[in-house]
């Protein structure tokens, strides 16, 4: 009977010991996943684009590190939605032109803007040979948008259209293309003009193949607006305002750096192979743009944007441009433009 109650407490002890070891080693766990969610880098996610130039200045240059925060730069594959990785938090944060993310804002993508870039980004061309010289000249033609009806390229045409007094739903048709594809139909006879993003457009420009007839970057009604914009997944920077101040903070300290060495951004762009392209025509589309980290200005072109998206019906009526900017658009306090 000694024997046996000497072997209950045995097994009693034992089994303690097991559990304290256990209990000590789920606490030791518990407190190195948290130290590991506070070096958890931020993902930035980017497509490879010119105008990206910011986000790799920042990584390459050290502002991140300068300001604390671990980033990791994730390229977006092609033909991937970038708005989709940021709304389901693939990407924690990424930057992107103003036309493309305000329809998916109206239809519930999760997603807060901190700041802005430059200005530029799209343009629309027609064959150097062709009689239209500017958008005026567009009624009754065939427009041809790169990526998808109703995407960035096309909601940059429709405010063009109606900037010159046309009705972009009634006056012209409209057509979808691959970007690269653009430049054979123009020449197929298949549309009379294209609306594209800069890189494309300024390469076929140089060759003598096209002339810019529109352009975000030097248009009357879009040259001072701030394209692309900084955004966030909004559950992300819920929860980590002070990385995401730090981001931005970042990103805007680049973006003032490539104003001041557009030569150098370029050449780190391509000795690192972010970007495409050669030397000569990338700094020219990076001069071509005002890199203005101004909060203000970024919350001005989302609500001229906005405002002028629900003139144009591409919005809906409902929409309110100042309630628009409330709640899409956070004003991070102590934020260094």
């Amino acid at each position: 009977m000694k024997r046996k109650k000497i072997a209950l407490l045995l097994l009693v002890s034992l089994l303690s010991g097991l559990m304290i070891t256990g209990c000590g080693k789920q606490e030791q766990s518990a407190t190195g996943t948290q130290a590991n969610n506070q070096d958890t880098p931020v993902i930035l996610g980017h497509v490879g684009s010119v105008c990206e130039a910011p986000l790799f200045i920042a990584y390459e240059k050290g502002f991140f590190q300068e300001k604390g925060v671990n980033v990791e730069l994730s390229r977006i594959p092609e033909g991937a939605d970038k708005k989709e990785i940021l709304a389901t938090n693939k990407n924690n944060v990424t930057d992107g032109v103003l036309q493309t993310w305000l329809k998916a804002l109206e239809q519930g993508v999760d997603m807060k803007f901190t700041g802005g870039t430059h200005t530029g980004c799209i343009s629309m061309v027609a064959l150097s040979t062709s009689n239209i010289n500017s958008a005026t000249d567009l009624k009754g033609k065939i427009i041809g948008v790169s990526g998808a009806i109703g995407g960035g390229t096309m909601n940059y045409a429709y405010r063009a259209l109606i900037k010159a007094g046309l009705d972009p739903q009634k006056d012209v048709t409209w057509k979808a293309y691959p970007s690269a594809q653009l430049l054979t139909a123009l020449q197929k006879g298949e549309i009379d003009a294209a609306a594209n993003g800069d890189t494309m457009n300024f390469t076929w420009a140089k060759e003598g193949s096209v002339k810019i007839i529109a352009s975000m970057a030097t248009d009357p009604g879009t040259k001072e607006e701030i394209c692309c914009l900084i955004a966030f997944n909004s559950g992300y920077i819920a929860q980590n305002p002070e990385k995401a101040k730090a981001v931005t903070e970042a990103i805007n300290k680049a973006t003032k750096w490539t104003k001041e060495n557009p030569e150098e951004a370029v050449r780190i762009m391509l000795d690192k192979k972010y970007t495409l392209g050669t030397q000569e025509l990338n700094t020219e589309i990076i001069k071509s743009y005002d890199f203005n980290p101004s909060t203000e200005a970024a919350k001005s072109a989302l609500y001229t944007a906005t405002k002028e998206f629900k003139e144009a019906g591409i919005l809906g009526p409902d929409v309110d441009p100042d309630a628009f900017v409330q709640k899409y658009f956070v004003d991070i306090p102590g934020l260094e433009d």
